[in-house]
């Protein structure tokens, strides 16, 4: 029997995807960002008396509009980086779903802030006529992508 190259290529850990694709220090910036954002999604829907998803239009925005730098530390420009953002969003939520599983509910409150962003660019663009909002239209409509391809690559095995 012959073996082909495929199946020589092994599934490579959590671990191995971290040191191969990010440094030590991404992977934690990576990690603050996530909980900033599930830490500022709970916050404001309690503060609110809701569930996340039914916060007031301003409760949603103000919650995306705190989190933006986490939103852009979490969907990195270099590919590699994003398959090691992807995977530490599942280990962020298989390490926490046990003291609080409303964490698994994290990538759908990421795609909520970025919908907000959206709507809140094209709503201060349609106030001010500022060119800058419809950029940053722009530019979150281009993270909106990336972040579906990275849920995408959540559950995908990497080989080498």
């Amino acid at each position: 029997m012959t073996v082909t190259k495929n199946q020589l290529k092994k599934a490579m850990t959590t671990q191995e995807i971290f040191e191969e694709f990010a440094t030590q220090q991404q992977i934690e910036e990576y990690g603050v960002a996530y909980v900033h954002i599930y830490n500022m999604a709970k916050a404001v829907a309690k503060q609110e008396k809701k569930h996340i998803f039914q916060c007031s239009k301003k409760g949603k925005q103000d919650m995306a509009r705190a989190s933006m730098r986490q939103l852009q530390i979490i969907t990195p420009i270099d590919p590699l980086h994003n398959i090691a953002s992807a995977k530490l969003l599942d280990y962020i939520i298989n390490l926490l779903k046990e003291k609080d599983s409303r964490v698994i509910l994290l990538p759908q409150i990421i795609t909520m802030m970025i919908n907000e962003i959206i709507k809140y660019f094209n709503e201060m663009y349609k106030t001010t006529k500022d060119k800058n909002y419809l950029d940053y239209k722009e530019g979150a409509k281009v993270q909106k992508e990336m972040w579906k391809g990275m849920l995408e690559l959540r559950h995908d095995e990497i080989t080498r």
